[in-house]
């Protein structure tokens, strides 16, 4: 009977014995399954990183031979959207225990340069065209030592978990990738495109001060800076992944927001600007792949329409739009009596595949907009519809409006959009003298 009784028990240990070793073997099967998605996951994103920072390479390229005759909005929001997906793919890798905020700093710059040419007209000045200058050699250095660390990643046989378990440890010294990143965070210290903050001086510095004036009310936490971005979205705690705030002193004070979405599409982020003080929102992206459009433009601005309304923005008409690739960008602008407000313009931008407002920019807005004396023209409405016309096709009759002129004085004028050819532009003229004022070049609403 004891015999037996061995044997059965020696049976049951062997049996678990078997079970032990299946479940071990399945479990270090699934362990390895999640390492290995998690490390073809940084791959993907430092080859994405590589790519973009290509694109930024070469849309600097094209702006620096073209500054002569003005620097393309398309280029500009083309620059704009390979920097903001750069900033993804950076907050997709192991960073986090490493200073890499040179780097971060630096692709927030271009974006914020590419944002404020593109808005803010003309962009075609010897300053801005010193900016680029500097941003693409700091592109071309950055680009060829993110190559030659993807080189050592290939010879070494490194592991991006390698990477991130050695700054878990703080053993990351002699790591190939990790003094490659240093190398590149320390080279971005030493020659900042912009040293005086996150806002570049352009044009914009008049921007800056009408923010540092709008900024009122009680200081907002990073948390809560967090949070209103991510309402901004209609995203709750459990959709974001991942979330980056920097605070930044300028001479307004700003949280630089960044949200990872989890199970995030290609380059997905959504990034945006908070004021310190009051806690307002100053822009936001969403920026995604976009699909095939399934609406047109005119079903877009609807879109955007109703999203000002939203947002408490009441009181505006849509001045002018352009579509790119899968996407609307609509520029509305405020009215006092029947006066447009160009200097308080806010901008909505619409993807065109299902509709939804994935960018709205209110800086403009937030620093210029008050309730102004407008005088009365000298110009007749009729003077000013015959120099109108005189230009090209009318497609769009004269209104009086407010911009600036080239000092970044307001002046009441003009404005009309014309055809010269197959392009349309927008003409403000002196609504005193019917002098020119400027001149922006508009992007066709029906360009995919």
């Amino acid at each position: 009977m004891g015999t037996l009784g061995s044997r059965i028990a020696l049976f049951v240990l062997s049996g678990l014995l078997v079970v032990s070793l299946y479940w071990g073997y399945r479990e270090t099967q699934e362990k390895n399954a999640v390492l290995l998605k998690a490390e073809n996951q940084y791959q993907r994103a430092f080859y994405d990183l590589l790519s973009h920072l290509e694109g930024i390479e070469r849309s600097l390229a094209v702006l620096r031979t073209s500054r002569d005759g003005g620097y393309s909005t398309a280029k500009l929001f083309e620059l704009k959207e390979h920097a903001d997906a750069a900033r993804g793919d950076l907050s997709r890798l192991p960073l986090t225990l490493l200073p890499a905020s040179e780097l971060e700093e630096f692709l927030g710059n271009v974006s914020r340069f590419a944002f404020l040419a593109a808005t803010e007209g003309d962009a075609s000045d010897d300053g801005r065209a010193q900016r680029v200058e500097a941003l693409a050699r700091e592109a071309k250095a950055l680009r060829e030592e993110l190559e030659n660390l993807g080189t050592k990643i290939a010879e070494h046989k490194i592991r991006w978990m390698d990477v991130e378990m050695s700054l878990a440890l703080s053993e990351a010294e002699g790591n190939p990738v990790v003094d490659g990143l240093r190398k590149i965070s320390d080279g971005l210290k030493g020659d900042p495109p912009f040293p005086d903050g996150t806002l570049p001086p352009l044009d914009g510095e008049r921007l800056r001060m009408g923010l540092r004036e709008a900024a009122r009310g009680n200081p907002v936490s990073e948390a809560q800076a967090r949070e209103a971005l991510a309402k901004a979205f209609g995203l709750s705690s459990s959709d974001v992944r991942h979330a980056e705030v920097h605070r930044v002193e300028d001479d307004v004070v700003l949280f630089d927001v960044a949200l990872v979405p989890q199970n995030p599409r290609e380059g997905e982020i959504y990034t945006g600007e908070v004021l310190e003080r009051g806690g307002e929102i100053v822009w936001f992206r969403h920026v995604r792949p976009f699909g095939a459009p399934r609406l047109t433009y005119e079903q877009g601005a609807v879109k955007a329409e109703r999203d000002l309304y939203a947002h408490g923005l009441h009181g505006f008409v849509l001045a002018d739009g352009r579509t790119g690739d899968g996407f609307a960008v609509y520029r509305f602008v405020p009215v006092q009596g029947d006066v447009l407000l160009f200097p308080d313009a806010v901008r909505v931008w619409v993807a065109l595949d299902d509709g939804s407002v994935v960018g709205l920019d209110r800086s403009s807005y937030l620093a210029f907009h008050r309730p102004r004396d407008i005088p009365a023209p000298k110009l007749a409405a009729e003077e000013a519809r015959r120099a109108a016309e005189a230009r090209g096709k009318l497609v769009d009759p004269p209104r009086l409006a407010v911009t600036h002129d080239s000092a970044g004085r307001e002046v009441l004028t003009y404005t009309f959009i014309v055809e010269a050819g197959e392009t349309p532009y927008r003409v403000f003229l002196n609504a005193f003298d019917g002098t020119e004022e400027h001149v922006e070049l508009l992007g066709r609403p029906q360009e995919g």
